[in-house]
């Protein structure tokens, strides 16, 4: 294409690139493919440790409130219940920390319910139980993402850098890019030609080039046909462009430009590139060339709805369990009697029977004071007395 088009030729249809040194000898139609060079690189997998694969669903940060919540969550529970259960108030005070530990921990996998005696500790051991339901299985869904699909690491996609490092890169030897790329400041020892489009593949999965440089129509169909392996097209670079070449003063010229501009316009010219790619190879045009986004871990943001609701579980629970406790306290030195020494109840036991809801009812989430039959026999007692007080009065007229 570097000498005239002899007359006797009317057009020259083929992937003709157009740059400006031809167009002294010939004139193009209006471009029909997207111009421009493109960089197209290999991906790596990433091949991580994977014997401590098992870290990665989580940030340090996660990791760290995640343990001081169960931890917290044993506290409170312990606290609550350590009077119910002579379990955990048995032996030094390493053992009891070793049994409060423990408790923190089995809550992740059941709310050990019949341990439990307080509505409270229940309370506080439900909503944690969720918000651990909620982690283990975004734990789960995130370590059997990063078990079963391959990481990539990013390649390198800028010119400068490439051209800066001293990378080699390769290009078609029979075009216009090998100039270019020595115009543009790569070394020439630095640019392999290529001349088959089979030979990229390998060069770029081992390493002999660090990136090609392909036209963009050369692109989409490298990428198709590649699109099991790990190839990205990266930068473009705004040159060239496959045209229709005819004779200087062609009477030819300006028809067919006009019908280029027409179907580019109204899609025509798309839609056509695109199932003429997708009927050649089994991948669609608009395959991304498989680029692996990198796994984010997760961290504390993603759940800080979820521990903000069991941790504010867990401190209503530990000041309604420290009010009552108090109250009790309370009441008992008001009255000059001491408290009970076993008692679990932080209802008010200290012999006031003025005040019979303090007295006979139960708080919540406490246990009854009284067995069960003399609970009832003093509801009946209360009640028959305020009857016979009632029969009493209406015995007599007011005056």
């Amino acid at each position: 294409m570097c000498l005239p088009i002899e007359k006797k030729l009317d057009a020259v249809v083929a992937d003709t690139a157009i740059i400006s040194n031809r167009s002294q000898y010939a004139e193009f139609s209006q471009p029909y493919t997207e111009p421009g060079l493109q960089l197209v690189v290999y991906n790596k997998p990433r091949r991580p440790n994977r014997a401590w694969l098992f870290k990665q669903p989580f940030t340090s940060g996660m990791w760290a409130a995640t343990g001081a919540m169960v931890l917290f969550n044993g506290f409170v529970v312990w606290l609550i219940e350590r009077k119910h259960n002579p379990e955990f108030t048995r032996g030094t005070k390493l053992d009891q920390l070793g049994t409060m530990v423990s408790l923190s921990f089995t809550t992740l996998f059941s709310l050990q319910a019949e341990r439990l005696h307080s509505n409270l500790s229940r309370m506080t051991m439900v909503v944690w139980l969720f918000v651990a339901l909620v982690i283990t299985q975004s734990y789960t869904a995130s370590l059997t993402s990063l078990l079963t699909i391959q990481r990539l690491d990013p390649s390198i996609v800028d010119v400068e850098t490439l051209r800066r490092s001293g990378a080699k890169v390769g290009c078609d030897g029979d075009s216009f890019v090998v100039k270019y790329l020595e115009t543009i400041g790569f070394n020439s020892h630095n640019i392999i030609r290529k001349y088959s489009e089979d030979d990229y593949p390998e060069a770029l999965i081992n390493g002999s080039i660090a990136a090609a440089f392909l036209e963009v129509p050369y692109v989409k169909v490298f990428l198709a046909k590649q699109c099991h392996h790990n190839f990205t097209a990266g930068e473009i670079i705004k040159v060239g462009g496959f045209g229709f070449v005819f004779p200087k003063n062609s009477p030819y010229l300006p028809e067919i430009s006009r019908a280029i501009l027409q179907v580019s316009a109204n899609g025509t010219l798309q839609n056509l590139e695109k199932s003429m790619i997708s009927s050649s190879y089994k991948c669609l045009s608009d395959h991304p060339g498989n680029p692996e986004e990198d796994h984010d871990s997760l961290d504390l943001t993603s759940f800080q709805g979820l521990f903000l609701i069991t941790v504010g579980t867990s401190v209503t629970a530990l000041l309604l369990f420290g009010f009552r406790r108090g109250r009790k306290h309370w009441c008992c030195n008001s009255r000059g009697q001491p408290e009970p020494p076993n008692s679990t109840s932080t209802s008010t036991t200290c012999g006031d029977h003025e005040n019979w809801l303090d007295y006979h009812l139960p708080n919540i989430g406490e246990e009854p004071l009284l067995p069960y039959h003399h609970y009832h026999a003093h509801q009946h007692d209360y009640w028959l007395s305020a009857w016979e007080r009632e029969e009493n009065q209406n015995r007599w007229p007011h005056r």
